[in-house]
């Protein structure tokens, strides 16, 4: 399955609106009452209703960068030795995608227990992926200068991979499941995914 690369916006100091209804849509979202207290908006009240936070801590020890999450549970990271570290832990680029495979579990998950028009069990996931990046948007010299100065970004630029779904054989209608539907869906609404996808990177992942 492959999604489109999706171009990533740049900042530009000279733009404007396109008019002032945006200026005024935005200036009104939170109004005042007579006593000066600030009124939410509709929109502010339901973000602040469904939003789902968290967070991490973290220290540095020589190379391993240490992580505690608000949950409890510590995560390490580390380097290659050709880099400086000690390649005791994975790298923070290994941990994403990580992140991305966990991720796309968890939203498979959800996602087929409510599948419509009739919901399935997945009883098993198998996923290969690899990410790729130009390496001088970090090595890139000097490193006072921004890398898009020079046409460079440091972002991912491409996610491959495949994932295979294994449906439990009591499934109805096995055969009616769009698996392809079903992956476009999963990475429209796992976090990470949708992160990814709106970085500008492209996700070439095809599901099976």
């Amino acid at each position: 399955m492959k999604i489109p690369l999706h171009l990533r916006p740049r900042l530009c100091p000279n733009l404007r609106p396109l008019s002032s209804k945006s200026q005024d849509k935005s200036q009104h979202n939170s109004q005042h009452n007579s006593q000066g207290k600030t009124i939410e908006s509709r929109e502010e009240r339901l973000l602040k209703r469904h939003q789902k936070s968290y967070g991490v801590k973290s220290s540095f020890n020589g190379p391993v960068t240490t992580c505690v999450t608000d949950t409890g549970h510590v995560v390490k990271t580390d380097v290659p030795k050709l880099m400086g570290g000690s390649n005791l832990h994975p790298q923070p680029v290994e941990l994403l995608l990580s992140s991305l495979l966990g991720c796309t579990t968890t939203t498979s998950h959800y996602i087929s227990r409510n599948w419509h028009p009739k919901p399935f069990e997945i009883i098993g996931l198998e996923m290969d992926v690899k990410a790729h990046r130009d390496n001088r948007g970090v090595m890139k010299k000097p490193t006072h200068e921004l890398v898009e100065d020079f046409g460079i970004d440091a972002m991912l630029q491409r996610v491959t991979g495949v994932v295979t779904i294994f449906v439990s054989p009591l499934t109805e209608d096995i055969d009616s499941i769009d698996v392809s539907k079903f992956g476009v869906v999963v990475e429209d609404r796992c976090p990470v995914a949708n992160m990814i996808v709106k970085s500008g990177c492209v996700m070439d992942v095809e599901w099976v």
